[in-house]
């Protein structure tokens, strides 16, 4: 490490993203399969899974506007239902 550093041509930046609304860490217990089946969408969507959460919890409180979003939560809704539908299958005695 040096003993001295020179900050003579160093530019001042400002941050150019500023979250009027900061967001706090929680924690929550999820199915393995809602979870599993969020996480693809999110994927295919090129989006984190957890954005994606949000924006479907967003949703259904009414904070956000209804566009990707409502399209993205009929099909994951659809998809579960899917997939509900198959474990039920195999779940019952022929």
């Amino acid at each position: 490490m040096k003993k001295e550093y020179d900050f003579s041509k160093g530019k001042k930046v400002t941050p150019n993203r500023v979250d009027p609304s900061p967001k706090i860490m929680i924690s929550i217990r999820m199915d393995t399969v809602v979870l599993s089946a969020l996480k693809e969408e999110a994927e295919q969507l090129e989006i984190g899974y957890q954005t994606l959460i949000a924006n479907i919890l967003g949703r259904h409180v009414g904070t956000q506007s209804s566009s990707i979003e409502e399209r993205l939560l009929k099909k994951i809704l659809d998809r579960l239902n899917q997939m509900d539908k198959s474990k039920n299958k195999k779940a019952r005695p022929a």
